[in-house]
């Protein structure tokens, strides 16, 4: 237990170093840097996203992911075009799966690459260093893989 001669001193040097000041302007701050943290967090997106799409025309978009690939996707089509024109992702369980087991220099190879999207994030991953070979067989998808990649 300290004196009161010691709270007094102490009491004292805090007021004259202006650290009860400081201290109580740094929970202010943390305060409100939280409660615009929360504000932000609760701002709507568009679409329930906050990933662009554009429509180029001619039945095509172009999408920005959220891990920064862009891609042209065919909007007539009903599987994989709605995933990436609203959320930007497909297969979600896939993306993070190769987000963490793809390094720099690795090879990728995307066996039914269909618009590219695994194709264009695994060339992200692996880097100039690596590697990736894409194989589509339809021929209606191919342009579109070639644009992509």
């Amino acid at each position: 237990m300290r004196s009161p001669f010691l709270r007094r001193a102490a009491a004292l040097a805090r007021h004259a170093l202006a650290t009860d000041h400081l201290i109580a302007r740094t929970n202010d701050l943390e305060h409100r840097l939280d409660e615009l943290q929360h504000q932000l967090e609760a701002l709507p997106t568009a679409g329930g996203s906050a990933v662009p799409s554009i429509y180029l025309g001619d039945h095509l978009a172009v999408v920005r992911t959220p891990w920064g690939g862009k891609l042209i996707v065919e909007t007539r089509d009903h599987l994989i075009a709605p995933h990436l024109l609203i959320d930007g992702v497909w297969d979600n369980h896939i993306t993070t799966w190769m987000q963490h087991a793809l390094r720099p220099g690795d090879v990728f190879v995307d066996v039914g690459a269909n618009i590219g999207y695994f194709t264009v994030l695994g060339a992200s991953l692996v880097g100039p260093a690596g590697r990736v070979v894409a194989v589509e067989a339809h021929p209606a998808l191919v342009p579109l893989l070639k644009r992509n990649v």
